[in-house]
């Protein structure tokens, strides 16, 4: 897939949105589905790598203000915001899909300082300057304009404000795979369980970011936002924790990389 630079992302919103936020139904669903039959655990317990890098994407920089209130960007199923939490940030976890949004809510009912709320991660129900940071994880590569966002979040977090993304930069390489499968599984039926987990995401191929060869487009669209102090931390150790314990052939076809990518806004923004 050919890496997209920034000044074309703002054009390609419309063609894939609507893809996108079908995926990300379905996913919100199967959550709840799964919650109601008592095979989705409350706590939805993850890898605990994630809780040592919180602190990497909200360090301190000469630009930024002090990090004391943080909004979570498409919190999903409330991981990265109970990190935070814990952290001892105030925070503000942000989700569109109403079903995800209710399971969230019992996650972090136990953390007075987190408020859940509902919406849209291009227009967030924010105040300018209510949050000293953003973060995300896992989203931007789903994002179908993330110029678009980013200059969004710029605008949100006000002078010395942070954002601050966790990501992959290969999310669609197996699709190939995946097709492949989907067309023989009535042969090799032991691919079906993996296809019919995954077959959505081949929904995904117009999302900017779902592909990328490396973290360079990435940080020079944070650098167009208006963002300085840019860092993009290579986090490929990440993926080699997580893979740990899984299949030869499994973890020769996840080839992703995470990265941590951060910046803030100027003083005179």
């Amino acid at each position: 897939m050919t890496s997209t630079t920034p000044t074309k992302l703002h054009g390609q919103a419309a063609h894939s949105d609507a893809r996108i936020r079908t995926y990300w139904r379905a996913k919100a669903d199967e959550d709840a589905a799964s919650h109601a039959a008592g095979s989705l655990r409350p706590h939805f317990s993850e890898h605990p790598v994630w809780l040592g890098i919180m602190p990497m994407l909200l360090a301190p920089s000469p630009l930024g203000r002090p990090i004391r209130r943080v909004a979570d960007m498409g919190s999903g199923n409330g991981v990265v915001a109970e990190k935070l939490a814990r952290l001892g940030y105030q925070v503000i976890a942000i989700e569109r899909a109403e079903t995800r949004i209710e399971l969230m809510r019992r996650r972090l009912a136990q953390f007075p300082g987190v408020e859940v709320r509902q919406g849209d991660a291009m227009s967030p129900p924010l105040e300018i300057g209510e949050v000293d940071a953003i973060v995300s994880r896992n989203l931007v590569w789903m994002l179908p304009d993330p110029a678009g966002a980013l200059a969004e979040w710029s605008r949100l977090v006000g002078p010395g404000g942070r954002v601050a993304a966790l990501d992959a930069t290969r999310r669609l390489e197996r699709n190939w795979l995946i097709s492949m499968a989907w067309r023989l599984h009535g042969i090799a039926p032991v691919w079906k369980w993996k296809v019919d987990r995954e077959r959505p995401v081949t929904l995904l191929n117009p999302a900017p970011f779902a592909n990328l060869p490396g973290t360079g487009p990435v940080a020079a669209a944070w650098r167009e936002a208006g963002l300085r102090e840019v860092v993009a931390h290579d986090l490929s150790w990440v993926s080699t924790v997580r893979a740990y314990g899984r299949p030869g052939l499994s973890n020769l076809l996840h080839r992703s990389r995470y990265y941590a990518v951060l910046g803030d806004v100027g003083a005179e923004a």
